[in-house]
């Protein structure tokens, strides 16, 4: 998981993902059902304050 308090989730529209922004500067996407940790967005500049996914759910959207 994060390696820092998580600032913000948010559910993709079919409710099958979360994604959650950090102050350890990554966004994670996650299996709502089964709490596993997939894909790991690093490289931000500062912490992920605030996350979301587009309408169609294909992109993830985060704010630094």
């Amino acid at each position: 998981g994060h390696e820092s308090t998580v600032q913000h989730l948010a559910f993709a529209p079919d409710s099958a993902t979360l994604v959650s922004g950090s102050w350890d500067k990554s966004a994670r996407l996650w299996n709502a059902a089964t709490g596993e940790s997939g894909l790991v967005i690093e490289g931000h500049s500062s912490g992920v304050t605030s996350v979301g996914f587009t309408a169609d759910g294909k992109a993830v959207v985060r704010f630094v």
